[in-house]
């Protein structure tokens, strides 16, 4: 009877095993396989390089000065938490407890 049961335990747990070893590997496949199975995309042609915005000294006025200097203090002032500067230290009085004695040492071979 005994031996009735753990054969077919252990037969049922070597059995899903093997099905979960192939299904992994058949995913493993697939996964590999994936990127061939994409469409492919034909070639965009050569972008010229954008051209970046000039603006001289004179364009500028003491506007858009204020303003990025409002928006950078702003932003550095949400980076920080308001934190709490109230520092508080309480004496913990513990009463006596076996389990952080350490006259109770766990190896006691050594003090014969």
């Amino acid at each position: 009877m005994k031996v009735d049961m753990i054969v077919i335990s252990m037969s049922v747990t070597l059995l899903v095993l093997l099905i979960l070893c192939l299904l992994l590997k058949r995913a493993g496949f697939q996964l590999i396989a994936m990127p061939e199975r994409r469409p492919h995309q034909p070639k965009e042609k050569e972008v010229e390089p954008k051209q970046e915005a000039v603006i001289s000294n004179d364009a500028v006025s003491d506007a858009v000065y204020a303003a990025i200097s409002a928006a950078i203090y702003l932003y550095g002032e949400e980076l920080h938490d308001v934190e709490n500067t109230v520092l508080t230290i309480n004496k913990v009085s513990r009463t006596y407890s076996p389990w952080s004695s350490k006259i109770h040492g766990l190896n006691t071979y050594f003090k014969r």
